[in-house]
Parts: C-alpha cells; structure tokens; sequence
C-alpha cells in the first residue's frame, strides 16, 4: 500500500510541478524590470503606452473622407445586427456606401445587401462631440439585393409593409431592386430657379434603415500599436456617428457618439479589408467562423484607446474580476477631449457579478449581473467641482464639499445624480471573450443606452461597446500568491480530504477524490 500511496502522490505532485513551472514562466512574462531592477506591473505598463499612442492621434477639421473604407471585422450593431461596410466617398462630395448583412455573428451566411448613392457636405465642428465635424447628406437611390429565397421573400413582405403594393411580383436572390429613390431637376428661370421633384420612392421605413451615421465623421491617423510589435506605417481610421440603440428612433436620431471605425482598403496587415474591398453585391465577402469562448473574466482588462459614450463623453476603463468571490472593482476615467489628455474626473466602483445563462436573443454573448455596491468620485477639473457643490441635491455628497483631486465616497448618498449613479444599483448586461489576431483575450460588454435608460433582465443590450484587452490574468485560488502555492496544495490534498484513507479490517485504501489540475488563463485551477 505504501507503494501505491507514493505512486498516487508521485502524480499528483508532478502534475502540480508541471504547472506550477508553466505558471512561473507566465509569471515572469507578465512583470517586466526597469534597468534600476525594479518590477513593474504589466497593466500599469499597458496603460503607459496605450495612453502614449492616444496622444500621437493627429486629426484635421474638416476630415479628408476621400477613398474607399472598409469593416476590419464583422461589426454588430443594436438589434442585433450583423453586417460589413464599404464606403465609397468621392472629392466632389458624392458618395457611395454598401452594407452587407449576415445572419451570423461572424459574418459568414449573407442576408442581404444595401447600397446607395447620394450627397453629402460638411456643416461645422461639432460642439457634442469634440474633435467630430458634423454634416449633412441627400440620399438619391437604394437598392436591395436577397442573398436566398427565403431572404427574398422576407424582405419583400417588409418592403409591402412600407410601401403596399409595391412589390408586384415575387422577388428573386441575388437580383438588384429599388427601394429608395428621391430625384430633383432644377429649372433655371429668369426671374427665379425651380426645383422639381421627378422621382419619390420610399420604402425603408420597415428596414430600419438610416444613414445619419454621415451627420457625425472623424478622421484619425495614429500609429498602429501593439505592445510586442513596433509600429509601422500610420493607421488611418474613419469615425461615423452611432446607430441608436432603439430601432424606432434611428431616422430621427442625431449621433452623439462613434460606430467602430473603418480602415482606409491601403491599410497593411488587415485581411479582412481585402475580402471587403474586392467583394460586390453579386459576391458577397464570406468570413470564416469563429470559436466561441466561454466567459471566462478572472483578470485584470483596460482600455485600447479613447473611447466615447453618448454625449460625447470620454471615457478610459480598467477592470478586475475575481472569480473566486464572485466581485469586481472598476475604475473609470472620464475626460473633455478625444485624445483622453484633459482629465475631469475619476469613478472608482466595485460590487458582485451573477453569470446567467446564455442569451437567447442575442448570439455568441451571455447575460451577467453586475451589482453596484460601492462607489467613489475624484473630481480633477475645477468647473466639474463648482458643478457637483452647485448641485443641492442630497445625492452627491455631501454638499460644498468636493474639493479638487479630493475624492469622496458616495455610498451612503446613494450614488451621485449630477452624473446619473445610483448605489446600490444593478447592471443587466452582456458579455462575451474572443481572441485577437495577436493572441491577446478581448472582453466585450454591452454597449451603453442611448438614452441612458436602465437595462432590463428582459431588455439587455444587443451591441457591444469597444473590447477591453486583458493585461492580468487571476487564479479561482483567493490565496495571497498569485502563483498557486505547490506545497500548500500538497498539505491541502492530504489534510482536507482530497486524498481519503479507508480501513476496513487489514485493508487500506487511498482514495483520490476527483482532483483535476488544469492550465486556465495562464494559471493552475484545482477544480474537486
């Protein structure tokens, strides 16, 4: 018996080794040493040089829009929607835009296809969105084209719905059809010109189709960064205004805030761009499919670059998950230009997460809880001070206090109004992990209400905000090593009755009660 306890032992340890090694080896990866020797923590690195390419981002006003643009993934809009851009602006103002739709959210199965052609112009820099230019845009012709017969069929019955009777003969895939078309001639006159309207189609009001994504553009160049590749040549990326978040307000909806750009079809190292560029309405792009992850947050994640919310604020994220307890803790760094350089202010939260179940409506994500506990503000801009003590409200703390780089706890005030936190509150979103092309884990959560309206545990998002990138990665273990402590474990195996010993008359059996050790996220996990 004493061999076979060895034996069972021998495993169980070197299992335990050979992980152990494997989290070293990613331990040292994830701390780097200045030349004076000192560690320095990974995230904090990150966000150093994240923060370093956001201030190299160079923008003109007006933007130069001119050339063709395309998706560098398959973008999800609210709804949810799934579909690949190529846009086609010209230098006498004209333009060209094509989306093709899936009914995947890899953009693999083609739905159908929507192009069309108008004009645009630039009004003035935008006084919601910073750095943004606003302008105004005239759609002359639309066309559809099915990608099956079920697809045409569906989208057949939807344009009748718009416009009754307007489809007359049962419509066939791939085939072009008009669905929008607004024609003017003008009549020079002597005294006075005339404008005569000769063409008036409109039957998208059942497509939920809108283009004031044009109202708002933003053209950025900045270095194409990653934190274990030396930039290259400069990226050039196209910003148009958001789709709201509610279908029936999107013709009537001025953005206030960014879809994920589109890339220049020169852009190097995009594969994806190729396929847009080169594909038509007779031949959609095909992407491959790709694996779903499970939802697995434990770690630490910040934010790429400047990102914007409704209203135009902007905001940079770091959040850690823990696994083991079920909580999380958030910092959020909102600031008044689109580069993040000009701070206002800073919101420290933390709470407890739920995992539920699967979304049923919406592909590929899961639904999570997150629950507001705790909440505190740092104002770091003296206007946003003298706004908070104007505020005479009891929930924002308490009242003429807030000084300057001074931060105050909210808690007990039940958040703070001035900003539109409330605590305790719960946050019903989605969440979903994917892997970037550089191997890095990516965690997408919901994306923000237009109208800041409370999700619901039966209405959560259907979008996504921009990823978070995972800087740390943490162990289920809640001991105070970050690496799983071998000979702890040993000791707990056989002390806390992984390993049980059973007498019975001269017979002893060591029984080994399901321990599995396992490689996750860079890290050893004993699941029982």
């Amino acid at each position: 018996m004493k061999k076979e306890t060895m034996i069972i032992v021998a495993i169980v340890t070197g299992v335990l080794q050979i992980n152990q090694e494997t989290i070293t080896a990613k331990h040292h990866q994830r701390h780097k040493r200045v030349p004076g020797g000192e560690k320095i923590n990974q995230c904090d690195h990150w966000e150093k040089l994240f923060s370093q390419n956001q201030e190299s981002v160079s923008a003109t006003l007006p933007p130069s829009v001119s050339g063709i643009w395309v998706s560098e993934r398959c973008e999800t809009r609210p709804g949810p929607e799934y579909l690949l851009r190529k846009y086609h602006f010209y230098n006498n103002n004209t333009f060209l835009l094509e989306q093709f739709y899936y009914l995947d959210d890899s953009c693999t199965l083609p739905a159908f296809f929507i192009s069309a052609w108008g004009r645009f112009q630039f009004l003035q820099p935008s006084w919601i969105v910073p750095g943004g230019m606003e302008a105004e845009y005239v759609t002359q012709r639309m066309y559809l084209v099915p990608y099956s017969n079920d697809m045409a069929h569906n989208l057949e019955h939807r344009i009748n719905r718009s416009c009754p009777g307007f489809v007359r003969k049962p419509w066939r895939s791939y085939k072009k059809y008009l669905v929008y078309s607004y024609i003017e001639i003008n009549h020079h006159g002597k005294g006075n010109d005339v404008i005569e309207v000769v063409e008036d189609i409109d039957c998208l009001t059942s497509l939920h189709v809108s283009l004031n994504e044009l109202q708002l553009m933003r053209v950025e160049h900045r270095k194409p960064f990653h934190h274990t590749h030396r930039p290259r040549n400069m990226r050039t990326e196209l910003f148009l205004g958001d789709i709201h978040t509610q279908y029936h307000q999107r013709e009537r909806y001025r953005p206030t805030s960014y879809q994920p750009p589109l890339l220049k079809t020169e852009s190097r190292g995009c594969h994806i761009c190729h396929l847009v560029a080169k594909s038509n309405h007779f031949s959609p792009p095909q992407l491959p499919a790709r694996a779903k992850f499970p939802v697995y947050m434990a770690g630490e994640w910040i934010s790429t670059r400047c990102e914007v919310r409704p209203l135009g604020m902007f905001v940079t994220r770091r959040m850690k998950f823990f696994n083991f307890n079920q909580s999380w803790h958030g910092v959020y760094k909102y600031f008044k230009d689109s580069n993040c350089q000009v701070s206002l202010f800073v919101l420290v939260a933390e709470g407890e997460f739920r995992p539920r179940r699967p979304s049923l409506n919406f592909r590929g994500s899961t639904n999570y809880d997150f629950i507001v506990e705790k909440a505190s503000i740092t104002p770091l801009d003296q206007l946003f001070v003298n706004n908070l003590n104007g505020h005479k409200a009891e929930h924002c703390g308490i009242v003429d206090s807030w000084r300057l780089n001074v931060s105050q706890d909210v808690t007990s005030f039940g958040g703070c109004d001035g900003i539109g936190l409330a605590v305790p509150s719960t946050a019903f979103d989605v969440v979903r992990t994917d892997i970037d092309h550089h191997g890095n884990s990516l965690l997408y959560m919901g994306e923000i209400d237009t109208e800041n309206i409370p999700a619901t545990p039966d209405s959560r998002p259907t979008s996504y905000q921009i990823p978070l990138i995972q800087c740390r990665a943490f162990s289920d273990y809640p001991g105070r090593n970050e690496l799983f402590p071998l000979r702890q474990t040993q000791n707990a195996i056989f002390n806390s009755g992984k390993i049980s010993v059973l007498v019975k008359g001269n017979i002893i059996s060591i029984i080994v009660t399901s321990v599995l050790c396992i490689v996750c996220s860079n890290h050893a996990v004993i699941v029982t």
